[in-house]
């Protein structure tokens, strides 16, 4: 429904996206190659269960649940007092706050019930989502892009080069498209002020 993917993609190749086609492609491939081999070495480094940004993440839910006093219901559920009340269903993955359900990372009163109540140690990290693991992000990076060197093109061989392009008259165009529904706000120069703004001489207020 949105173009956000698009705009975070168009933000890292920046320096690229206005180059020739070969070149584009190119330099799309070189920040690839570097972008897989250098995530990959960082997941090497670390020594956690979970990724870096993930550790901290439940390291802060623990500490925000390590006062809430945890009463259990069954083997499965408890009941954790803070406020509000909310009940953890450690067999379903549910917390009445719907937190768990909606990241599948265990919120801080999940977090209260594992890590500080039954304090499972290792086993704990079986009820985050294996999304989040170590393991599943230097699966992601696991492959890499072999550099290749180009062929000397043989003389007797005509080269295709890239088709002639007549430039047209103006500044090239390099604005993004905005999405349909999207609200872009128009900028204009006020006679008056002198300064770009949403607003003209008529209803400028200097």
């Amino acid at each position: 429904m949105t173009s956000n993917g698009c705009e975070s993609w168009n933000h890292q190749i920046k320096k690229q996206r206005h180059l020739p086609i070969t070149s584009l492609i190119d330099g799309i491939r070189l920040l690839l190659m570097t972008q897989l081999c250098k995530r990959l070495c960082d997941g090497n480094k670390w020594t956690t269960v979970l990724c870096e940004k993930s550790e901290k993440r439940l390291k802060e839910a623990v500490d925000k649940g390590r006062s809430w006093i945890c009463k259990r219901s069954s083997i499965l559920v408890f009941e954790v007092f803070s406020s509000p009340n909310d009940v953890v269903d450690l067999g379903q993955r549910t917390c009445s706050c719907r937190l768990w359900q909606i990241n599948g990372f265990p919120c801080a009163h999940a977090a209260a019930v594992i890590f500080v109540e039954l304090c499972c140690g290792v086993a704990a990290y079986d009820y985050i989502d294996r999304w989040y693991h170590r393991s599943t992000f230097k699966e992601s990076y696991s492959g890499s892009i072999i550099p290749f060197v180009r062929q000397v093109s043989d003389l007797h061989v005509a080269v295709i080069g890239p088709p002639d392009v007549k430039p047209t008259r103006g500044r090239p165009k390099r604005k993004r498209i905005p999405s349909q529904g999207e609200c872009v706000s128009r900028k204009m120069t006020c006679s008056r002020c002198k300064a770009q703004r949403n607003h003209n001489k008529k209803t400028c207020r200097k």
